[in-house]
């Protein structure tokens, strides 16, 4: 074929135009490559025209997300090297390049070639191919019209992009789901688009000591260090970076694992903190001053701290005068349990929270004297607005509030011996790195037998190898009495994929039920 004015005359690898070397093509790709090129020998005549069109704007590939991909840095999902066919409403949409002289399959073939191809029109007559860059909203068609032949590639989306179902969102981006409005939004309650292919939990850096490098990724140049600070949230794998103000060296980590190390002078070191999360509010919460508060049915004192797990809650203490006044005005009913015990150690009445605070108890309060020393439950009555010492067996509703969701979901792995230490440990695999901040334990009836309780997050199903692992927290006894819980928090929230739980003595765990949450 001769080519026209302004044309050039291609042969196939040209038409191509591979921007990555053959053996790197995903399969799907590099099969239709090697078919085309058995069966197409012949030169043909292309035009190439650039163009844009902002009335698609809001359906094109960003053009950050474009050169990843043209880079490597993301790839597409085996799913998107197949296309739809679909009717294309709009007319004068300007495409990226056009070509003449080219076949449908050859069309075809030219979009599944170029990575930011995301929709390709051949027009029958003149053998005419344009290719685009943008997604159209339109649904499948059962068959080409009017000789033309519009191909979308399948299954792929972006953030606050259209689309039409939640698999055309996930494919490209993980926790990304088809929102109301019709667009690709994250799905995961906090978790918000750190770019157009990346959901990430909302939180913020915060400034650390020394970072271990054993979680060390890579290293790059940054100009400054918010700079190195964007391209670590940026990515999927980097929760923390330090930044050498006078080598312009950003080192970015997969988890903010600190070190006893000196800190070099002029080095920032910062790990990303996660915000608040509250997810979906439970059915029966209330909401009374900004917090979430609900009564569980009638319950015995030792049953309380399990009937608000069972609703998604945590045993409230009580500790709030004015919010307690809140309550009351709210529930308009008493008397009701709050978290607080002396069932462990008589005399000392400990929070469910584990936080040592004042108690506002009414006159004369605790008493323990109309049954004995058996009044190891705390009441409200909004009678006198105040706490009481009550029997544990009376009946009363819990208060639970409701702080976050649960994080942990599945059960853990076989017990691990840890010898050195007198130790076994039961670890959780959380399926994500998340950020651990309290844990609840619920003790079960052999709690005076525990002696040591050390919970720590890693990144190695291996509790006892898991290098990266970091201290949550250590207690010396007893956590709580059978039935009652406690919820500690560790030194600083850490962040990590596995939750490592070791006591002493092994055997059996001491604990009926363990809860962590990110808040």
């Amino acid at each position: 074929m001769s080519g026209s004015s302004g044309g050039r005359s291609w042969r196939l690898h040209q038409l191509l135009n591979m921007s990555q070397p053959l053996l790197t093509v995903p399969l799907p790709q590099l099969l239709l490559v090697l078919l085309l090129t058995t069966s197409v020998t012949a030169e043909f005549t292309v035009h190439v025209e650039i163009e844009a069109d902002n009335d698609v704007s809001r359906y094109r590939l960003p053009r950050e997300e474009s050169q990843m991909l043209r880079t490597g840095k993301i790839t597409l999902p085996v799913e998107a090297y197949l296309f739809d066919n679909i009717t294309l409403s709009r007319e004068n949409v300007h495409p990226i390049r056009r070509l003449t002289g080219i076949r449908a399959c050859e069309c075809r073939h030219r979009c599944l070639a170029d990575p930011t191809c995301m929709l390709y029109v051949h027009e029958r007559e003149g053998d005419m191919c344009s290719l685009h860059d943008f997604l159209m909203p339109e649904e499948p068609a059962n068959a080409s019209t009017e000789g033309r032949t519009v191909g979308r590639r399948r299954g792929i989306s972006w953030l606050g992009a259209s689309c039409s179902n939640n698999a055309s969102c996930s494919l490209l981006t993980r926790n990304a789901e088809c929102g109301a409005d019709g667009e690709c939004v994250c799905s995961l309650p906090g978790w918000t688009a750190a770019h157009k292919t990346l959901c990430r939990p909302d939180g913020y850096w915060k400034t650390s000591g020394p970072l271990n490098d054993t979680q060390l990724l890579d290293e790059v140049e940054a100009a400054a260090e918010i700079g190195c600070a964007d391209s670590c949230r940026r990515s999927s794998d980097c929760w923390a970076y330090s930044y050498s103000e006078s080598s312009l060296r950003c080192r970015r980590f997969a988890a903010g694992v600190l070190t006893d190390q000196v800190q070099d002078v002029g080095t920032i070191y910062a790990v990303w903190v996660f915000g608040r999360k509250y997810g979906a509010l439970p059915e029966g919460y209330e909401t009374v001053s900004g917090r979430f508060f609900r009564l569980t049915p009638l319950v015995t004192g030792d049953q309380a701290a399990e009937a608000c797990l069972d609703i998604d809650g945590v045993p409230y203490p009580g500790d709030d005068p004015q919010l307690m006044t809140a309550v009351d005005h709210h529930f308009q009913y008493s008397p009701y349990w709050v978290g607080l015990s002396d069932q462990l150690t008589e005399g000392r009445f400990e929070a469910a929270d584990g936080v040592q605070r004042r108690i506002y108890w009414a006159n004369g309060q605790p008493d323990n004297s109309s049954e004995g020393n058996i009044q190891d439950c705390v009441s409200f009555s909004r009678i006198d607005k105040s706490l009481h010492n009550e029997a544990c067996y009376s009946e009363h509703p819990m208060l639970c509030e409701y702080i976050g969701p649960n994080l942990l979901t599945s059960p853990p792995s076989p017990p691990q011996k840890d010898p050195a230490r007198q130790l076994t440990w039961w670890t959780f695999d959380l399926q994500e790195i998340i950020q651990v901040s309290r844990l609840l334990y619920l003790a079960g009836n052999m709690t005076e037998r525990l002696q040591l309780t050390e919970v720590r997050i890693g990144h190695h199903a291996d509790a006892v190898k898991d290098p990266s692992s970091t201290l949550c927290f250590r207690r010396q006894g007893a956590m709580a009495a059978g039935g009652f819980s406690l919820r500690l928090a560790c030194e600083e929230p850490r962040a990590g994929r596995y939750l490592h739980v070791g006591q002493r003595p092994g055997g059996d765990p001491l604990w009926k039920r363990l809860a962590i949450y990110g808040n």
